[in-house]
């Protein structure tokens, strides 16, 4: 057999011994899945600095990896227990508080989304599967009563930014609106921007909710709720 097809060979059975998947060894060693199916099948052969680490994370040297041949087990061997899958990582996310949202919808007025964000401080999420992209993203707390019982003041809502072409298009949810010297969190119940220039905003509320229309030439900017972060216990 070639150097190549030996060193697939040992390379899935090291694998499967370690009780690792294909995206796991890559991760330990800095590589794809794809570049660890390719060493497995033969179809490419890893550098001498990709074999090193190789050798390091089996216990092998380089020239057993070159060879094809697996050391005999000692007495008593156990493959190693299935490792723990890695958890998804994370994002950083300009975090507006409740106190914060003032200034920031002036900082909105006079510069815009981008240059009002970088002024937040930066909060860590997961990178959660299905989600847009969180360019401009926000996470935002919750000031009032306005969406109770479904988010209670101190809840903490991901949402992520929607361009200002898309707005007479919004489907009804909850967004995160700035709009004139406001910066709310509401649901949206009809969306006339087309017709008559307005969002009608909802409010749940622990006394009755109400709706209460928003002018199209007042939005300085909108976000889209994806999920809740935090919600404190009531």
């Amino acid at each position: 057999m070639s150097p190549i097809s030996t060193t697939a060979t040992l390379l899935k059975r090291l694998r499967v011994q370690a009780n690792l998947t294909q995206l796991q060894l890559g991760e330990r060693i800095g590589v794809t899945k794809a570049s660890i199916s390719a060493y497995e099948k033969g179809k490419a052969h890893p550098s001498l600095p990709i074999l090193t680490k190789l050798a390091q994370e089996f216990h092998q040297s380089i020239d057993d990896l070159r060879g094809g041949e697996l050391p005999a087990r000692p007495p008593g061997y156990a493959a190693a227990p299935p490792r723990e899958p890695s958890p998804p990582p994370l994002q950083e996310v300009a975090y507006l508080a409740a106190a914060g949202q003032p200034a920031f919808v002036a900082a909105l007025a006079g510069a815009g989304v981008a240059p009002a964000c970088a002024q937040l401080p930066l909060v860590r999420v997961p990178d959660v599967p299905g989600l847009p992209e969180l360019a401009g993203a926000l996470v935002a707390e919750v000031e009032d009563s306005a969406l109770a019982p479904l988010l209670a003041p101190r809840a903490r809502v991901l949402a992520t930014l929607v361009p200002a072409p898309e707005w007479p298009h919004l489907p009804p949810g909850l967004y995160c609106l700035a709009y004139r010297s406001s910066f709310a969190i509401r649901r949206l119940k009809e969306n006339t921007l087309l017709q008559h220039g307005l969002l009608l905003l909802h409010t749940d509320g622990p006394h009755g909710g109400g709706t209460y229309p928003v002018r199209a030439e007042d939005l300085r900017a909108v976000w889209q709720v994806q999920c809740a972060i935090f919600a404190p216990l009531r």
